[in-house]
């Protein structure tokens, strides 16, 4: 009998052991596939992270023209504006030397008539 039991824990052993080893290759080929699929999310968040930076560098360059561009309206509206105000004056003295020229004129008719 005890014969039939030491060959009975030498089975139940190596059944144990069989279905232990069979665990852990089960284990491993998850361990790799998990590895696997963390490698191709790695790579796939460097992607990302790379057309973020670029988008992020397109958008803030974008901003920066933008600025530019009002800055330049900007200047270009006051020199327009600088301009027109010279325009103005110019014809705003040239009208007082007409109506200076009138004046002298209307007096200078006045003496002539009286």
């Amino acid at each position: 009998m005890a014969h039939f039991r030491s060959l009975y824990l030498l089975f139940v052993t190596q059944t144990e052991k069989q279905s232990l080893r069979a665990q852990c290759e089960a284990i491993q080929r998850e361990h790799t596939a998990s590895n696997e699929e963390n490698s191709r999310l790695a790579l796939r968040t460097h992607e990302l992270e790379k057309e973020n930076a670029a988008l992020r560098g397109r958008a803030e360059e974008a901003v920066h023209r933008g600025k530019l561009d009002a800055s330049n309206v900007r200047v270009e509206m006051l020199r327009e504006r600088g301009d027109i105000e010279r325009d103005r004056d110019r014809l705003h003295s040239q009208l007082q030397g007409i109506q200076q020229c009138c004046d002298v004129e209307a007096n200078a008719s006045k003496l002539h008539c009286t």
